[in-house]
């Protein structure tokens, strides 16, 4: 009798701990999934359960937060942030940026200041057509260097110019008149170096002239992104009105993102990327940063209230049933509650995740990239007693709204230099000694790899571990830089 009641003791047991490890990854599982299979997995487990309960609430593209009372086109808090002229900003870009209103083709998109756009892989041969037809062949190479590096919004980086002429060896004459060239293209504004060049360029095929506009963007433009009209106003010695109805003109007839909404033709440029909204919410409060989980604040799930009601009058012995049906019913409930305490212990997580970061780099919330700290995830494991696996797993695709108005990955908050560095003495051990590696093409393997680094960013880590370009590294393996 006694083994019997051993064995199955121990059948009791085993049982429960494969349980238990189950739901341990599932809990593992839903944590590393981004928003949107979260929201797809959410409607179709409500879709296919009855015991759960889903109620979705509209949030403020703003705030982040639900809607308080009925909707309109913008709620009370974007009309705010459109009205005020002091928003918190690191930048005055990021600042006109937040309160801009022109036409770049989806209204949705222009009210909502926390839209981040990612690059497009995309050829843009209409571009290329159009630019091969005025230049000789031997110059397509910097031509189409040129339009690879369009991102989605029609910018390209501020050095391209420097990075153009050592990548294309081409001189900087030739480079810079096929650029010209191509900001000559439609749309307007395309090719732009910053978002100031941007508007300038819009505003230059605008005709008549606007020539206080001009002035706004190329002389004022702090003053003018923070509506300071009347100092331009008295610096230009025009009535503070007219300052006015030409700040005004900009943000109706100008487009911070250029290229939005066009597609991959003669005319257009690329196709919309799709918005990437934030995971969690950093705000800054009277009492210091509040963290708060988006999904936590759309989602409200339970287990159905008349489900809850059979499943006790079930372990009372007081419902009426059959066997199959009693099965049924308990198998909704518990995978009902699997399912709502893995959503719950991820947002948690993300939260206790999100929570260490603000005290670890309270300097970089504060005061930008400046205050960042090397940080990497085990150390914010051990801040919240987690394994840095579990950090990982929170944090991997997922993006945070910093209090200055911008959406970054979780990534821009760790110190990922050494990962990258690895990398980059591996792919070079490995190099073929005839063909070592350029920075380019090591910037393209190391990107293959998941991480998005830039040339120059490449060519700074392999100075620091002391390996020469690629041009010094032909017919021998590794050199490196004699010791001092």
């Amino acid at each position: 009798m006694s083994r019997i009641r051993t064995s199955t003791s121990q059948e009791n047991k085993t049982k429960q701990t494969k349980a238990y490890n189950q739901l341990q990854i599932f809990n593992i599982t839903m944590l590393q999934k981004d928003q949107q299979s979260i929201e797809q997995d959410i409607k179709t487990t409500s879709r296919n359960n009855p015991a759960i309960e889903v109620e979705e609430k509209e949030l403020c593209p703003i705030c982040n937060r639900p809607y308080q009372g009925s909707l309109g086109d913008r709620c009370e808090c974007a009309v705010s942030a459109s009205n005020s002229s002091d928003s918190v900003s690191d930048s005055y870009e990021s600042a006109f940026e937040a309160s801009y209103s022109g036409n770049s083709g989806n209204v949705a998109d222009d009210t909502d200041p926390f839209a981040r756009v990612s690059g497009v892989d995309s050829f843009c041969a209409g571009l290329k057509t159009a630019l091969r037809a005025e230049y000789h062949k031997d110059m397509y190479p910097v031509i189409d260097y040129l339009i690879d590096n369009l991102n989605s919004q029609g910018y390209l980086p501020e050095d391209i110019v420097e990075e153009t002429c050592d990548i294309c060896s081409a001189s900087e004459e030739d480079v810079t008149k096929i650029l010209t060239s191509l900001q000559m293209l439609d749309p307007a504004g395309i090719g732009a170096r910053s978002f100031r060049e941007s508007l300038l360029l819009q505003l230059l095929r605008i005709t008549p002239r606007h020539v206080v506009a001009e002035a706004l963007i190329q002389d004022h433009f702090e003053d003018f992104a923070e509506r300071r009209y009347r100092e331009i106003a008295k610096a230009l010695n025009v009535p503070q009105k007219i300052v006015e109805n030409e700040s005004q003109f900009i943000r109706d007839h100008l487009s911070p993102k250029p290229a939005h909404g066009f597609d991959p033709d003669l005319n257009n440029i690329s196709e919309p990327a799709p918005t990437i909204r934030p995971d969690v919410v950093i705000r800054k409060t009277s009492q210091g940063m509040e963290v708060d989980v988006v999904e936590s604040r759309r989602f409200k799930i339970s287990v159905a209230e008349s489900y809850t009601v059979i499943r006790k009058q079930m372990r009372k012995n007081s419902l009426n049933a059959s066997e199959q049906e009693r099965t049924l019913i308990r198998d909704s409930v518990d995978e009902a509650n699997n399912f709502i305490n893995a959503i719950h212990h991820r947002w948690q997580t993300i939260k206790h995740v999100c929570e260490a970061l603000v005290t670890l780099q309270n300097e970089y919330l504060e005061h930008g990239t400046v205050g960042l700290r090397k940080l990497t995830r085990k150390d914010v494991g051990h801040q919240v007693g987690l394994h840095e696996s579990t950090v990982s797993r929170a944090t991997a695709g997922k993006f945070v709204l910093l209090p200055n108005g911008k959406t970054v990955p979780f990534d821009d908050f760790f110190d990922d230099s050494q990962y990258v560095k690895d990398k980059m003495r591996e792919f070079i051990e490995n190099e073929d000694p005839r063909h070592p590696l350029s920075d380019e093409q090591l910037m393209r393997l190391i990107n293959r790899c998941g991480m998005d680094i830039a040339r120059r960013t490449v060519a700074k880590y392999r100075d620091e571990l002391k390996i020469l370009p690629s041009r010094f590294r032909r017919s021998r393996a590794t050199v490196h830089y004699p010791s001092t």
